[in-house]
């Protein structure tokens, strides 16, 4: 069934990248959350987008003329 032209040591390759590149996921977000919860960064961050989406929100809404008013 499987293929018999791919080196052995290709799939030992493969699943090590996929450890590899697992971890480096993993430590990335544990770095992410890490910096979130510290001094209130995620909060400001959230703040700062929830801010900029209404500016942008208000921006589109006003652009649109409606008929009415």
């Amino acid at each position: 069934m499987g293929r018999t032209d791919i080196p052995p040591s290709y799939g030992r390759f493969r699943n090590g990248w996929g450890v590899v590149h697992l971890s480096l996921l993993g430590f990335a977000l544990l770095a992410l959350i890490i910096w979130a919860a510290s001094n209130g960064n995620g909060a400001r961050l959230v703040s700062s987008w929830w801010a900029t989406s209404m500016r942008i929100q208000s921006v589109v809404f006003n652009l649109i003329p409606f008929p009415w008013g």
